[in-house]
C-alpha cells in the first residue's frame, strides 16, 4: 500500500515517549506515570444508527416530578396526584395529520400495524419553567413512524403533555434522549429520512415550527461537542462521500470527498477515516494531512493527543500525533530497533495525497 509520511516532530529521548505496558500503548512524560490508551479498531463494521430502545428518564419541574418509561409512557407525579398517559390521541388528532392521514392511521391501528400509544422519548429541553418534549410514535417491527413536540407547564397545577406540531421528519437517533438543544429562541434537533438529511426547530417566539433540508441520504450526522456546528458523511450522486461541518453562519465548510467509505472519529482534532481493502486512511481537518494506516489499525484520544497502533488489540507498533496529524512521539522508537534508521521527514506529495482524502476546499 502506498505510505505517506508525517513530519516527524519528536524522536527518541523527548520528555513525551509512546510504550508499551501490558499490550496496550501508553504516553509517558517524564516525572509523570504512563497513561495507558484504549484503541478502536478503525476498520471494524458500524452499525446503522437506530432508535435506542427507551430508557427510564425522570426529570424535577418545579412541584412535579416527571418520568418516561417503555411500559408506561409519561407519568407525572405532584404531591399526592399521579398521571400517567401513553398519549394515545397523536396519531388521530388533527393538529398534527390531515383527515385523509388520520383515516389512514386509524385503519392501521386496528389492523395492528401501527402502535397508538407513544414509544419513546426522542428529546427534551427545559426552557424556564416548562419543558418540551420531543416523542415518538412506531409501526409494526418497531420501526419508528412519527414524531410530535409537546409542551408542558411546571407552574400548572396539574400539568399534562400539549401537543404543539407533528414533526417533519424523524429526529436522528441520540442514546438517553438528547436529540433536541437550545440555541439563542429556537429548538433545534438533527433528522434524517432515506433521502436527505436536516434540522427541525422550534421557534419559541413565533411558536412556529420550521424545517431546512441541509444534504443528502447520509451516513452519519451529528453535533460537534455543545456547538451549533453539525459534522456529516452523505453520500454524491457521483458514487463519492462527502464528509464536512455546517452551521448556520458559514454554511458547508471543511469538505473532503472521496470514494472510499467515510466516518467522522474525532471531534478534537477533526478527523475523518476512510476505509478501504488495504487498511485505510485519515484525513485531519487541521491541515489537510492524509495519514495510510495497515489494516486492523485502531484509534484512542489521550490528553497528550490522538494515538494510532496497529494492530488495534495488542499493538506492536504505533504513534502519537499532533491535532494536525504529524508525529509527536512513535512506538518503537528507532534506537529501540536494531539497525533501523531515522524516520523520513517529509511532507505528502501532492500525487500521494490524491490517493486518500482530499484537503478541505473553501
Amino acid at each position: 500500500m502506498t505510505w505517506i509520511a508525517p513530519l516527524v516532530l519528536a524522536q527518541a529521548g523527548s520528555a513525551i515517549s509512546l510504550i508499551s505496558v501490558d499490550g496496550r500503548l501508553a504516553v509517558r512524560e517524564a516525572n509523570r506515570p504512563p497513561v495507558s490508551v484504549f484503541l478502536s479498531r478503525l476498520d471494524a463494521p458500524v452499525p446503522p444508527a437506530v432508535s435506542p430502545d427507551p430508557v427510564p428518564w425522570t426529570l424535577k419541574l418545579g412541584a412535579h416530578t416527571l418520568t418516561f418509561a417503555a411500559d408506561s409512557g409519561l407519568t407525572i407525579v405532584s404531591g399526592s396526584r399521579k398521571l400517567t398517559t401513553r398519549v394515545p390521541d397523536f396519531l388521530t388528532s388533527p393538529k398534527a395529520f390531515t383527515r385523509d392521514e388520520i383515516r389512514v392511521n386509524a385503519n392501521a391501528i386496528a389492523r395492528g400495524t401501527l402502535r397508538r400509544d407513544v414509544a419513546s422519548l426522542s428529546g427534551f429541553e427545559v426552557v424556564g419553567d416548562s419543558v418540551f418534549l420531543l416523542m415518538q410514535w412506531r409501526a409494526a417491527a418497531d420501526r419508528p413512524f412519527a414524531e410530535g413536540l409537546f409542551q408542558l407547564d411546571g407552574m400548572a397545577e396539574r400539568p399534562k403533555p400539549a401537543l404543539l406540531t407533528r414533526v417533519p421528519a424523524l429526529a436522528v437517533p441520540s442514546p438517553g434522549g438528547d436529540a433536541v438543544r437550545r440555541f439563542a429562541d429556537q429548538l433545534v434537533w438533527l433528522t434524517q429520512t432515506e433521502r436527505s438529511w436536516g434540522t427541525a426547530r422550534w421557534r419559541l417566539d413565533e411558536r412556529a415550527v420550521g424545517y431546512d433540508e441541509r444534504g443528502a441520504a447520509a451516513f452519519q450526522v451529528e453535533w460537534v461537542g455543545v456547538e451549533p456546528r453539525i459534522r456529516f458523511v452523505e453520500t454524491t450522486a457521483y458514487g463519492t462521500y462527502l464528509a464536512g461541518e455546517f452551521d448556520d453562519v458559514a454554511g458547508r465548510r471543511n469538505l473532503t470527498e472521496g470514494r472510499r467509505a467515510a466516518r467522522w472519529v474525532s471531534n478534537d482534532p477533526g478527523v475523518v477515516w476512510r476505509s478501504g481493502a488495504d487498511g485505510g486512511s485519515l484525513w485531519f481537518k487541521n491541515s489537510g494531512l492524509v495519514l495510510s494506516l495497515p489494516k486492523a489499525a485502531g484509534l484512542g484520544p489521550s490528553p497528550q493527543g490522538l494515538v494510532v497502533g496497529w494492530p488495534a488489540e495488542k499493538p506492536t507498533a504505533g504513534w502519537l500525533l499532533w491535532p494536525d496529524g504529524r508525529i509527536r512521539a512513535r512506538y518503537p522508537t528507532p534506537a529501540a530497533v536494531p539497525g533501523a534508521k531515522p524516520p523520513p521527514k517529509l511532507a505528502p506529495s501532492p500525487a500521494k495525497r490524491r490517493s486518500g482524502a482530499r484537503p478541505a476546499a473553501g
